[in-house]
């Protein structure tokens, strides 16, 4: 779970950036909700997790997930406004907004993706951060768990992406495969070849089953004549070498 916070309050001159409350009342929700949760900023080099999220780089941020073996990275952004005073007395009024995705750590498939918002008046905004966070981040973070779940169970029932990288490879053995994967793989609905790189291949296979049950085909003897050997397996992902 990776969510940066940016606050601006008039008293505080300044806002505050990478506190985070809003990451500490989501972790404590998915918790509650039966999840094992890992904070990323408190890993080793967990500030240049923070920078990335600020910057947009889901390269480095997948790879803080894939560190610790995660299999959700969920992160985000939560700002709290003060859009000034009330009728020129001493209340302010403030406002606050989130955004949550959530992606699969391995693949970069998305999952769901959820916002809140909430609104307060309070003279300070040390007094609106808790009247704001709370019913902000239960709102947001309940959708997204809602999405990740009916995600899953649409996953069990119809079928998942599951990412096969075939390494030793030609650009035209690499085409060739793309269509050999639906007769090796049986419940393969759709093999995509996502892209070829020195002489490495990404397929995006959708399939009943999960990268197991993948695995178990491809050690198959097929009448392809295609052998792929297997060399590293994860939750949604597959990694062999082409004999």
């Amino acid at each position: 779970v990776l969510i940066s916070e940016h606050t601006w309050d008039h008293a505080w001159g300044w806002g505050r950036e990478g506190i985070s409350e809003p990451e500490a009342l989501l972790i404590k929700l998915l918790k509650e909700k039966g999840f094992t949760v890992v904070d990323a900023k408190a890993l080793k080099e967990g500030s240049k997790y923070l920078d990335a999220l600020s910057g947009g780089n889901d390269t480095v941020l997948s790879g803080a997930a894939k560190s610790v073996g995660a299999e959700v990275l969920i992160y985000g952004q939560a700002e709290l406004q003060d859009e000034g005073s009330i009728h020129s007395s001493s209340l302010r009024s403030y406002a606050g907004h989130i955004t949550l995705r959530a992606v699969k750590a391995d693949t970069g498939e998305s999952l769901a993706s959820s916002t809140g918002a909430a609104k307060t008046a309070e003279i300070s905004g040390t007094g609106a951060l808790s009247k704001i966070y709370k019913p902000m981040v239960s709102s947001a973070g309940n959708e997204l768990i809602s999405e990740i779940a009916e995600k899953w169970r649409g996953e069990v029932s119809g079928g998942r992406m599951v990412l096969l990288t075939v390494n030793g490879l030609s650009k035209a053995q690499a085409d060739s495969l793309q269509g050999q994967l639906t007769k090796m793989v049986r419940g393969a609905q759709a093999v995509t070849l996502r892209g070829f790189a020195g002489g490495a291949a990404s397929y995006d296979l959708h399939l009943r089953g999960d990268a197991e049950a993948l695995v178990r085909e491809l050690d198959q003897e097929h009448e392809t004549g295609s052998a792929l050997e297997i060399t590293a397996q994860r939750q949604n992902t597959v990694t062999a070498l082409l004999n």
